[in-house]
């Protein structure tokens, strides 16, 4: 397969695929950390690794694409807990 090829294929279906991801993250019992955070957060930070993936192989040492690729870093939860619980 042409890696050229695939990454043109990702950048381009990238919105469907973060699509696909989130709705896949907000089920798995796997990613349950990942549940309460805001699903604009997450849209943002799948988007952008599907539109960065080309580049990043091309370009970016392992340790550079860990670094960017992570998801919960700077990420809040969608719901806070409360005083009253």
């Amino acid at each position: 397969m042409d890696l050229p090829w695939l990454m043109t294929q990702i950048q381009t279906h990238a919105d469907e695929l973060t699509e696909r991801v989130i709705q896949a993250v907000r089920t798995s019992p796997r990613t349950s950390f990942l549940h309460e955070l805001y699903e604009e957060d997450l849209r943002l930070r799948f988007s952008d690794l599907y539109r960065n993936l080309g580049r990043w192989i091309s370009e970016k040492g392992e340790g550079e694409i860990e670094g960017e690729a992570e998801v919960t870093d700077d990420l809040e939860p969608a719901s806070q807990p409360t005083d009253a619980d």
